[in-house]
């Protein structure tokens, strides 16, 4: 069976048998050639001798500073650039020319990313279109700049190391891209003749739709707008002011977006020309010039006046919606106020407010009655006090110590807007006249009787509702409470939630007396259990929690007044607080959220249009006077709408309203405190403008359309009443338009509807947590989620660099189950969804179908996700697609993509047979975390994995793990303060810096200092100055990073165009090499092929001789044609087990890298002493050795050399030999 499954194989692959030295040797021949800089002398063909191991003068990882461009290169194809330039020539005399079809091939390859059997003319043409778009289109010019940069220093570093084969491939991609670069600009103009008419005007119109520049200048003007309805704390933001300002002038805006585009677009262009001399130098001018063009000609005013177009045509029908609510909400306010003041006047009032009639006389109250109506309303002026503006006011610092003590998440607002006030003191002589009735009073005992003159309102709300459901069954109880509260709500434009703050303003009353007296108080303990026990006020989970927090301070206030948080502690949970608001800074975060709440958009439809296709199919009937499957589609364009619907909102219930809209919520978890930094904390906000305005966005086209479901559902209710019941309780006849949530806003009846009944309430309240669901901010109902959340802000900084945002992983992993097959099988509201489908009876115990349409769709979703990882568009990566240039894009950012294609990729291996390996178990198991919490979107926080490696280097007493597990630590709280400077730093690393600043830097290091400096600061821009800064001037242990090498292939690898991120939020990277790819298929960690340690020039070494004497092994195996015909087979004898083809093409692959090793051994072994490279892998072998022979080892090389200045200056191959003579010595024993 092997001789079969060998056959076609390379001649050296040979999986039975050992291989010869002469075999193991067969590459030493160009053994030192693509090492790293100072790595050499690895055999007689070795260019530099080092006599002593010191401190190298050349970096590693520095580029060939004194020649950044092209201009010394002897092999340029000046004269044929030059020829070019000075011939009048055509379309047709040069699309059949042999030599451009084969520049523009090569071209295509290497640059454009296509097939190496690409067809000639198709080559010519597509060249020639990516250097139109290039004249047009930033980011191409951006990359281009990075293309050419990249070949001039790889040229360079080439020649410097006398590697004359890549430097010639080098100079012919440099060539190629000089003469079709010229051969573009020597063609005439579309429109004249001999250009190429339509197909070049083509190319230019596809490079400005593709251009970010004119997408941005369309999205801008509408966010600007959307700014200036932010919350009241966004207003205070710089940021925010610009944006108001941009929405003022929107074509204003696209303008400067324009020329600002235009200016980068010119200076990446020319520093392409000057790079690759095809300019002599940079001209600012000419920057300006193409600037100010841009600007007086800004392309994207024409899809700015289509999307102008676009929303004008939604908001049609919207009318002035805010003007007109407020003018209705005005005179329900003065009709509220006036029948309050009759009521306290004395007068009778009818149950609509009206003042009762006899005649042509008011009917007034006698005189005992008004005395007595004057005593209440005497008692009630004293116990509302703590709700009136004024006093709320100069309460307000000791309600938020009140909160802190207590670890409220916020401070209640318990003041309400003066104008309620007396119609909330009407509605309370109404409920104590009710409390206080005979029939009530009979019912108390004497000593109760006596407390009625202190009892508080909350109190004697609670008796009122008592007595309202006396002696009644559950439903008869509460229709009781609501004929008696919903007309009176009405009579003066209240709301229940008006009422509900009654128990607030007690609560926060008693916690100001319990503080000064230093005891419990009996009237709190009877405040918090009747808010707790009754729930008609509509009280939501953050409210009753915050209520038994206070109540759980009251039973123990010692802990209420010594756990007072330190300053100290309040400080840095408020950094920690900013350092997480930095983290969302860049725009990169803006996009990504705004991809991942339109994705949302789509699937929220779905979900609507299953739930009612599965009604209308089961005969339930439901009435729509609202949109419904797409109203969040049509909040997303109707701007009007919105905001209409967000200004009534603030206006009815500002609590609620301040709540939905606050900023940064997993940061305002972070943070209970009152501000002690303000500064620090309006920046941070202030940096998150743009993501802030990007949030609500969504927010507010999601709450419209979630009141419009809610209006629907409220609809379909209220029909099923008979109509004299209907008219009984809303004094007029059902008609469906009452619950259009336009008309509602536009009559004024918006806090009517939403706030004068518990239904309302209830409605309102399941709008506002669905919004918050949509944007994966919702407070969880699971106490375990809570108390996750609390657990990682404890410690300040500690628990968010594991977990930095854990309120939208709670929110993240609760949407990936209820969108999932496994929601289907355990949720038991989808189970009886499914059985009401098939079985009649089981419908009237269900309303409606959303959960299974829920199940359905994650069902579909991982359908269609491992359809796509099983097309020619995914990535080798689960979380990868592919461009056309053979590109890949990370996906993880995009949530929810990411747990479908995890899973999809799952499945898809499963049905290829690739499934996963038992090496990689615990890799993916840490994905399947990572991915169903939602933690993949940020690559910021520390991870499982440094987390798992740290924590068991503790355990196992790895001092020098333990050391790295802290320094990485340290080090990424250090550089999350530094993200916000990722911004100038991709936008310079893009347009104007060298190849270098594009160079990916390894930056671990052995140093701690080494490993705080390099990670802490590689974001910001210029860094490369830091690091020379550390060298002359900082600890002599100081290592600057160096560049991060792959063993895959030898190039550096590199950022191409930095700027990609921040413009489309995704994380673009290089081609992978063929046998890269391959170890991704077959789950081979590449850690089997190079294994990764802690010394960075260790790694680049060990790298280097896998890419160059390795990968030749593994791409001759992998294109063989016995490793591509394998086949599976099932072993005859023993357990029969089955050999799937993956599974024999890796252990084909596992015997390759075993004949790689024997090649590396074979060199290492012939490494001459003295050098660089023998000094690193002895220091890396010794390292290996146990604590007594490296004591040893120091002890004797101290003896015998001495101490050296630095940890750096030690010969390891002394040290190596030192200390494995002493574990090879006989160790004796003291027999004493």
């Amino acid at each position: 069976m092997a001789e079969e499954y060998n056959t076609d194989l390379p001649s050296y692959f040979k999986p039975i048998g050992d291989v010869s030295s002469e075999e193991k040797l067969v590459f030493n021949e160009s053994i030192n050639e693509d090492l790293p800089d100072d790595f050499v002398n690895l055999g007689t063909s070795a260019r530099k001798q080092i006599s002593t191991v010191q401190k190298p003068s050349v970096h590693i990882n520095k580029d060939i500073k004194d020649s950044k461009d092209a201009s010394h290169f002897e092999e340029l194809n000046r004269e044929a650039v030059e020829l070019l330039k000075k011939e009048d020539i055509t379309w047709d005399s040069v699309k059949d020319n042999p030599e451009y079809i084969e520049a523009a091939k090569r071209l295509a390859v290497n640059r454009l990313g296509m097939s190496e059997d690409v067809e000639g003319n198709y080559a010519l043409d597509e060249v020639l279109e990516h250097f139109n778009e290039f004249d047009v289109n930033e980011m191409v010019a951006a990359r281009d700049y990075g293309y050419v940069s990249a070949l001039v220093a790889d040229a360079n570093e080439a020649q410097e190391k006398g590697i004359d084969k890549v430097y010639q491939e080098k100079i012919q991609e440099l060539n190629d891209y000089r003469l079709m670069f010229t051969l573009k600009n020597s063609l005439p103009y579309f429109f004249q003749e001999g250009g190429r008419g339509i197909k070049a005007l083509g190319d230019v119109i596809g490079g400005v739709a593709q251009a970010p520049s004119t997408y941005l200048g369309l999205l801008l003007p509408g966010f600007g707008k959307l700014a200036g309805q932010g919350t009241t704390q966004a207003t205070k933001f710089g940021i925010t002011k610009i944006l108001n300002e941009m929405a003022k002038r929107p074509l204003t805006t696209t303008v400067g977006i324009e020329a600002t585009a235009g200016a980068l677009q010119d200076i990446a262009a020319q520093n392409t020309q000057v790079t690759a001399e095809l300019k002599e130098e940079y001209s600012a001018l000419q920057t300006g010039a193409v600037a100010a063009i841009s600007g007086a000609l800004p392309v994207a005013v024409v899809p700015l006046a289509g999307k102008t177009g676009v929303i004008n045509f939604a908001q049609r029908k919207t009318g002035d919606l805010i003007t007109l609510s407020r003018e209705a909400i005005q005179k329900r306010i003065d009709e509220g106020t006036a029948s309050a003041d009759d009521l306290l006047q004395g007068k009778v009032l009818n149950e609509d407010g009206s003042v009762k009639m006899k005649g042509k006389k008011e009917v007034t109250i006698s005189a005992k009655d008004k005395l007595e109506l004057d005593k209440i309303s005497a008692d009630l002026d004293e116990k509302l006090r703590p709700l009136d503006p004024e006093e709320v006011a100069k309460g307000i610092s000791k309600e938020q110590e009140i909160a802190q003590k207590s670890g409220l998440e916020e401070t209640f607002k318990i003041g309400v807007a003066s104008e309620k006030l007396k119609p909330l003191k009407a509605a309370l002589v109404e409920i104590t006249k009710k409390a206080n009735s005979k029939e009530a009073l009979k019912k108390l005992k004497p000593e109760e009787i006596e407390e009625l003159a202190t009892e508080r309102i909350s109190s004697t709300i609670a008796r009122a509702i008592r007595e309202l459901q006396d002696g009644k069954q559950a439903d008869e109880a509460e229709k009781a409470v609501r004929d008696f509260f919903e007309p009176m709500m009405k009579r003066y434009n209240l709301t229940l939630d008006d009422v509900g703050d009654i128990f607030v303003a007690d609560a926060s009353e008693a916690g100001r007396v319990l503080q000064q007296a230093g005891q419990i108080k009996k009237d709190l303990k009877q405040v918090l259990n009747n808010s707790t026990q009754y729930d008609y006020f509509n009280f939501g989970r953050e409210k009753l929690d915050a209520f038994k927090k206070i109540g759980d301070a009251a039973n123990n206030p010692r802990e209420y007044t010594e756990g007072i948080t330190t300053k100290i502690g309040a400080v840095a949970r408020e950094l920690d607080a900013a350092r997480l608001a930095f983290m969302t800074s860049q725009p990169a975060t803006s996009i990504r959220n705004a991809v991942g709440g339109i994705i949302r958009m789509p699937m929220d439809s779905s979900v609507r249009i299953i739930d009612n296709a599965l009604q209308k199919i089961t005969g339930a009937k439901r009435l729509t006077p609202n949109s419904d499957e797409f109203a969040v589609f049509e909040g997303f364009f109707n701007e009007k709408e919105v905001r209409a619907v967000e200004q009534v909102f603030r206006d009815a219930f500002a609590d609620k309203a301040e709540k939905l809209f606050r900023p940064l919520i997993d940061m305002a978890d972070a943070t209970k405190s009152q501000t002690k930094l303000l500064g620090l904390a309006k920046f941070s906000r202030g940096l998150n403008a743009i993501n802030t305005t990007s949030d609500n966005f969504f927010k507010r086209a999601a709450f419209t359309a979630n009141l419009k479901r809610e209006l629907n559902k409220m609809a379909t209710q209220a029909s099923r009443l008979s109509p004299e019941e209907y008219k009984t309780r809303f004094g007029k006849e059902f008609n469906v338009e009452d619950f259009n949530l336009v008309n509602i806003i536009k009559d004024g009846r918006f806090k009517d509807v939403f706030g004068q009944s518990k239904q309302g309430l209830d409605a309102l309240q399941k709008a506002t947590e669905d919004t918050l669901y949509y944007t994966y901010q919702r407070s969880p109902d699971n106490k375990l989620a809570r108390d996750f959340i609390n657990f990682v802000h404890a410690v300040p900084f500690f628990g968010t660099s594991f977990a930095p945002f854990p309120r939208f992983m709670v929110n993240a992993m609760r949407f990936t189950y209820e969108h999932s097959p496994v929601f289907l099988m355990f949720n038991k509201n989808a189970q009886k969804q499914m059985l009401a489908l098939v079985n009649k009876s089981a419908r009237e115990q269900v309303d409606g179908y959303e959960e299974l349409a829920k199940g359905l769709l994650g069902t579909a979703a991982v359908i269609g996700a491992t359809t796509f990882r099983m097309s020619p568009h995914a990535g080798e990566n689960w979380y990868e697609s592919k461009t056309p240039d053979g590109r890949t894009v990370d996906l993880r950012p995009f949530f929810p993509l990411a747990p479908y294609l995890f899973f999809g990729d799952l499945i898809a291996r499963t049905m290829k047979g690739e499934p996963i390996t038992e090496e990689t178990y615990g890799k993916t198991f840490r994905d399947t975390i990572q991915t169903i919490t939602g933690m993949q979107m940020f690559k910021t926080g520390f991870g499982l994995y440094a987390a798992e490696k740290g924590l068991a280097d503790i355990s196992e007493g790895d001092f020098e793990g333990a050391k790295a597990f802290v320094g990485n630590l340290v080090a990424n709280l250090i550089e999350t303060f530094t993200i916000p400077a990722t911004i100038p730093q991709d936008v310079l690393n893009s347009f104007i810096g060298d190849d270098n600043a594009r160079v990916i830097k390894d930056t671990n290091s052995r140093d701690f200092v080494s490993l705080l400096v390099n990670k802490g600061m590689r974001r910001l821009p210029y860094n490369e100055a830091m690091y020379d800064f550390m060298e002359e001037y900082g600890p002599e242990t100081y290592e600057r990073p160096i560049p991060l090498t792959s063993p895959f292939k030898t190039e550096k690898i590199r950022r191409e165009s930095p700027i990609s991120r921040q413009v489309y939020g995704a994380l673009f990277r290089e081609k992978k090499t063929l046998v890269e790819a391959e170890f991704i298929r077959l789950k081979i960690s590449p850690n089997k092929f190079v294994k990764r340690t802690r010394d960075p020039k260790y790694n680049a070494l060990q790298n280097a001789l896998a890419a160059e004497f390795g990968v030749e092994i593994l791409e001759k195996l992998i294109k063989s044609d016995g490793y591509q015909n394998a086949t599976a087979f099932t072993s005859e004898g023993g357990t029969g087990k089955y050999f799937s083809k993956s599974k024999i093409q890796r252990a084909y692959i596992n015997d390759a890298i075993e004949q790689y090793r024997d090649v590396r051994d074979a060199i290492m072994k012939r490494l001459k002493g003295g050098t660089v490279t023998a000094n690193t892998f002895a220091q890396q072998k010794f390292d290996k050795l146990d604590d007594f022979s490296k004591e040893f080892a120091l002890t004797k090389y101290h003896e015998l050399v001495g101490r050296p200045e630095n940890a750096e200056s030690y010969d390891h191959e002394i040290l190596l030999k030192l200390g494995q003579a002493f574990k090879n010595a006989p160790l004796r024993i003291p027999t004493n």
